[in-house]
């Protein structure tokens, strides 16, 4: 059977729920997986681990039994504390398997805030990477300190002569809880298609994380609307580049069984291992937020290997400035851009108004102020945002963070920069240098911007 014949085959089949009135949900992507791509190669984490996506839907059912056999019932709270690693991409079909609600956290919280959604979710099991132990320690201490019953902890250790036990009595040890399930576990189904699957904390963009709760029919087609936006067709190849704690993966956590792809599994983001990767694994696809594709560009030559083939890099947030984009193509990458939101299950396609500043009737595109800033060969990264101004209501206001050993470059040199490629209303009339402050998925926190923006003075 041709490729092109696999591919058609394989979307007929994602639609038949669709038609059958069944209730749609991610699950059935691993159960057609099993069946379709039995012997095809599911996840890649080292050296060691390497699965198949039959052994993956047996590993699954026995963890789901497992969950079922430590009080799990519908609806409860299962929370995920870990790197990309190949627990994560069984957790997020052997939660819902056993009718529970997966809540991936942060890694980059610290023990108050994880505390904090511990409580607000009402988890009642949470895996625990063991190299962020002590963080999860610390927010089970602080619940204990509040006299709230804390979640049971389950440790994904790295080795096999760690023992939970010195962690908590009444902790398990990953592999160990897998190997006690039952592969003759009947999978929970969803009631309703409108069941939650997951429980997401959003990044914290414009405040404290908020919780939002996807259903079935919702991750199902969103996970749909993600690999056709990224172009994939059957068998592709993942590098997980992206944190499996948000969004979900924008959903691609599911979407790999969906295609029959393979996860490889990315525990530490540095450019020198991105290309390792994609050389040793022949990969096709990834994902990241712009600072990746930064890294990428700005990476010591030494670190950069040919790409054995065109690689697609979906990137989403603030969109990366020409200059990253074309430099990403030199390297052999082709990247696509999309909007997020968490409250939307991940990937949209609009662009925010208030990225537009209005400048004495004038309505002026930071995207296209920072385009030229990044054009400048001092600038490492900008943000442009709008500060208040007593005759023209709003101005441009820059905020820089220059490479190394650019130092002496001035705010008038980048404002007489801009104005030579840009009309003069366009050009910033402040410029302050400055690290961008950023979210823990990597996104410029423009709402601190524009705080100190209003902050300043009105021009004269």
């Amino acid at each position: 059977m041709d490729h092109q014949t696999e591919s058609l085959r394989s979307m007929e089949g994602l639609l038949k729920c669709c038609a059958n009135n069944v209730p749609l949900t991610p699950i059935s992507f691993l159960e057609r997986a099993a069946n379709v791509f039995r012997g095809r190669t599911s996840i890649i984490d080292g050296p060691s681990v390497k699965y198949t996506w039959e052994e993956t839907h047996a590993r699954c059912i026995k963890l789901s039994s497992a969950l079922s056999e430590l009080g799990i019932s519908r609806g409860d709270v299962v929370a995920t504390l870990a790197r990309n690693v190949y627990a994560m991409q069984e957790l997020h079909f052997a939660v819902p398997m056993a009718g529970a609600v997966l809540c991936t956290l942060n890694t980059r919280h610290d023990s108050k805030m994880l505390s904090v959604i511990l409580k607000h979710s009402e988890t009642k099991v949470i895996f625990v990477d063991q190299l962020l132990l002590p963080i999860a320690q610390g927010a089970l201490d602080i619940l204990a300190n509040e006299k709230v019953i804390p979640p049971l902890l389950v440790l994904i250790s790295e080795s096999d002569n760690f023992s939970p036990t010195t962690v908590n009595s009444n902790s398990h040890e990953y592999e160990s809880l897998l190997e006690s399930g039952n592969t003759e576990f009947t999978v929970r189904w969803p009631i309703s298609e409108f069941d939650p699957i997951s429980l997401n904390y959003t990044s914290g963009t414009t405040s404290r994380p908020k919780g939002v709760v996807y259903n079935h029919r919702g991750a199902y087609l969103n996970t749909i609307a993600t690999f056709m936006l990224h172009e994939m067709s059957s068998w592709p190849i993942y590098l997980w580049t992206v944190p499996t704690f948000h969004c979900n993966g924008w959903c691609l956590t599911w979407g790999l069984a969906a295609l029959g792809g393979t996860n490889i599994c990315l525990r530490q983001v540095s450019p020198k291992v991105i290309f390792e990767n994609i050389a040793e694994h022949k990969v096709t696809h990834m994902s990241g937020a712009p600072t990746v594709l930064s890294m990428i560009v700005n990476s010591p030559e030494s670190d950069k290997k040919p790409l054995p083939h065109k690689v697609n890099i979906m990137t989403c947030g603030s969109p990366p400035p020409p200059q990253i984009l074309s430099k990403m193509e030199e390297l052999g990458f082709r990247v696509h851009h999309l909007y997020g939101l968490t409250e939307t299950c991940g990937p949209e396609v609009k662009d925010r108004l208030k990225d537009i500043i209005i400048s004495g009737g004038e309505n002026i595109s930071t995207v296209e102020v920072e385009r030229v800033l990044y054009s400048h060969p001092a600038v490492l990264e900008t943000a442009v945002v709008a500060r208040p101004d007593n005759h023209w209501g709003q101005t441009p206001c820059a905020f820089v963070k220059l490479k190394d050993g650019s130092n002496n470059v001035s705010d008038q040199e980048l404002i007489n920069f801009c104005r030579d490629s840009l009309p003069h209303y366009m050009a910033p009339r402040t410029v302050i240098f400055q690290d961008l402050p950023k979210t823990s998925t990597g996104k410029i926190q423009k709402f601190i911007l524009r705080e100190k923006a209003r902050a300043l003075r009105s021009h004269c």
